[in-house]
């Protein structure tokens, strides 16, 4: 702000403070009333609640100046035309209850108009220290910037606190998804290794209680023969009925 051809910046004026709000980043989730918020929450803490200097900044803001001065522009008016009949009539008839209204509000009056002074004299102080005319400023328009401000800063705070707790709900919704996930797949697991045992275990029954059990009982009611004992064996019976032919041959 400081390094434009504008020249220096020595502040802003308190329109801005309605701005504040409007001005959004990129993707229009945080405004610099949002960024400003989060910067005093972690760097100033001690600033956060800053807003109760303004408890009657709401009450202020509904005070017209110059409506304050007219109704004692008025009362001085009635006081004075009170102080004519009194003495007008004070020689002949000494009226009690206009004197006792004179003692009581006459010094009543006196300090209500130098109340209003000291307000107007401390108004245009304040005014003038934030960098305005206070000839141009009415009470109403200076007071109603801060209550909108201290409003618009607690929704901001709320807005940042709701962000700040769904991100904390997504992160463990995300967190629960991956360990249910996790979970299932460790289980899927386990159901697979499970089945692929039990096929195992199938197999295995099939085999002992079929093939392997023929085999052996096979093993016990007969004696163990080569492929080819078959074939031996035809071979010397014809061996055997050939050589007692042969013999009645030779005699």
């Amino acid at each position: 702000m400081n390094g434009c051809k504008r020249g220096g910046v020595y502040g802003f004026k308190l329109q801005s403070l309605d701005m504040l709000n409007e001005m959004k980043s990129s993707d229009k989730k945080m405004s610099l009333l949002h960024f400003i918020v989060k910067t005093i929450k972690e760097k100033f803490p001690s600033l956060a609640n800053f807003d109760v200097d303004f408890d009657y900044a709401e009450k202020a803001a509904t005070v017209s100046l110059e409506n304050v001065f007219g109704d004692i522009s008025e009362l001085e008016r009635g006081m004075e035309m009170t102080k004519r009949e009194y003495e007008q009539r004070k020689d002949r008839d000494p009226p009690v209850i206009l004197k006792d209204f004179l003692v009581n509000s006459e010094e009543k009056l006196r300090r209500l108009n130098v109340d209003a002074k000291n307000a107007r004299e401390a108004y245009s102080k304040v005014v003038e220290y934030f960098g305005e005319n206070p000839k141009m400023t009415a009470p109403s328009t200076f007071f109603s910037l801060f209550v909108r401000f201290c409003k618009a800063y607690k929704q901001a705070e709320v807005d940042l606190e709701t962000t700040a707790r769904l991100e904390r709900e997504a992160l463990v919704s995300r967190a629960t998804t991956k360990n249910k996930k996790a979970v299932k797949e460790s289980r899927d697991a386990v159901v697979n290794e499970l089945q692929f045992r039990q096929r195992q275990v199938l197999n295995r029954d099939e085999i002992s209680d079929g093939t392997i059990d023929d085999l052996i009982n096979n093993l016990k009611t007969k004696p163990y023969r080569r492929a080819d004992a078959m074939h031996r064996s035809m071979r010397r019976a014809a061996d055997t009925n050939v050589r007692p032919i042969v013999s009645k041959c030779a005699c």
